[in-house]
């Protein structure tokens, strides 16, 4: 017989909720790196370009482009916002950052999830499967 939701013990719920919360968290975080990798990857070779640029075109401020390059990668490294300091400006206005598509997606997965099918068949199988290598 299978168990129904009134039969489930109510710390199981909790810790069920505790485990998706680390889960969304590590994927947050992993999407968040991945940017952030991209990011630097590109930044290498545009400020060897931006130096030697800056060499050739602004004799009187060789290091001009150089610098908005730098400028732009904290511009960037604010709206990556890989440990999730700094969401809002000093005003205290929200900051768009990728944490505004983060929350776009979870929003759609949990609505996905209220809905019934694949979403929630899925997490019902995954807490299945955690509760019993647990209790094993």
């Amino acid at each position: 017989m299978a168990e129904t939701d009134e039969q489930k013990d109510p710390g199981d719920n909790e810790q069920s909720h505790e485990h998706w919360h680390l889960f969304r968290d590590l994927l947050a975080f992993q999407f968040k790196l991945a940017l952030d990798a991209f990011r630097d990857l590109m930044l290498s070779p545009i400020s060897i370009i931006a130096v030697i640029a800056g060499l050739i075109k602004k004799r009187d401020d060789p290091g001009k482009y150089f610098r908005d390059l730098l400028q732009l990668g904290h511009k960037s490294d604010l709206w990556i916002n890989l440990f999730g300091i700094g969401e809002q400006h000093d005003d205290g206005i929200p900051r768009l950052s990728s944490d505004t598509y983060v929350r776009k997606v979870e929003d759609m997965v949990v609505n996905e999830y209220q809905k019934g099918g694949l979403v929630k068949n899925l997490k019902d199988t995954t807490d299945g499967l955690l509760n019993k290598i647990r209790k094993d």
